[in-house]
């Protein structure tokens, strides 16, 4: 499957791997199903590789772009296939606070290939992790860009029968925290066969969750019209919102509460 138009890299996938004959792609980092089993509805032995991620997938000639903003773009491939009762899904992580601030990092992603459905939740790890305050999902399809807001975790699933691509912009001087979700043995709910969400009993409320598609809110002037990674090396200013959220809090609340 070619991906440059979609993504404005020179990148194909093949046999859920990228490959490129113009470009460098990073060493693959692959999730096994020994590193998922705390996040797991039901503990299986197979497949054994999981999703597929390229860290700092960027050209040579764009490296500084994304070094001076302490920005980096990743490319996450998601195969079709049930891990046990569930559809595949990424394990789930938090992101820290920005330094000297009590917000969090954000993050943005872009679907280049399938669909995906982005499973949001807000508690506070460091308080009581098994308490929700706010879960969401967000269904997504080819070209829809999500922002994921300071404050929530988040897990990536595939229920589609296509493979998922996806590509993602995240500030590059900082460790995600995945210890939350496996300790609540993963993320709220658990997404299985004909789309019947089961709820994880590990956390304490009793939530409903909240369903939206994706929004191309104006409010951080990116634009949702061509491939993020080309908007980005155009207008890396742009992206600022990624390394400095708590410049933007009316930002993600705009954001938050224009979800439909």
């Amino acid at each position: 499957m070619d991906l440059e138009k979609i993504s404005g890299l020179p990148i194909r996938e093949e046999q859920n791997k990228l490959v490129s004959d113009r470009m460098n792609i990073p060493e693959v980092d692959i999730r096994t199903i020994d590193q998922a089993q705390e996040v797991l509805l039901r503990k299986v032995d197979n497949p054994e590789e999981l999703y597929y991620m390229y860290r700092a997938t960027i050209k040579d000639t764009d490296k500084e772009a994304f070094s001076d903003k302490d920005l980096r773009y990743d490319i996450t491939v998601i195969p079709s296939f049930m891990v046990g009762d569930e559809f595949n899904k990424t394990v789930g992580h938090y992101h820290p606070n920005v330094f000297g601030t009590e917000v969090t990092y954000p993050e943005i992603y872009e679907v280049l290939q399938g669909r995906a459905h982005y499973l949001l939740q807000r508690v506070d790890y460091e308080k009581d992790p098994q308490e929700v305050l706010d879960p969401i999902l967000i269904e997504a399809k080819v070209g829809d860009k999500v922002i994921i807001p300071p404050g929530y975790g988040h897990v990536t699933i595939n229920p589609w029968p296509e493979t998922l691509i996806m590509s993602n912009i995240s500030a590059s001087n900082f460790k995600s925290i995945y210890e939350p979700y496996a300790k609540a043995v993963g993320a709220i709910y658990y997404e299985t066969a004909g789309g019947k969400w089961v709820k994880n009993n590990n956390y304490k409320d009793d939530f409903s969750l909240r369903k939206y598609h994706t929004y191309n809110y104006p409010g951080f002037n990116i634009s949702f019209d061509k491939p993020m990674y080309e908007d980005y090396t155009d207008n890396p200013s742009n992206y600022e919102f990624l390394a400095k959220p708590q410049d933007y809090s009316k930002e993600f609340e705009e954001y938050l509460n224009n979800l439909s």
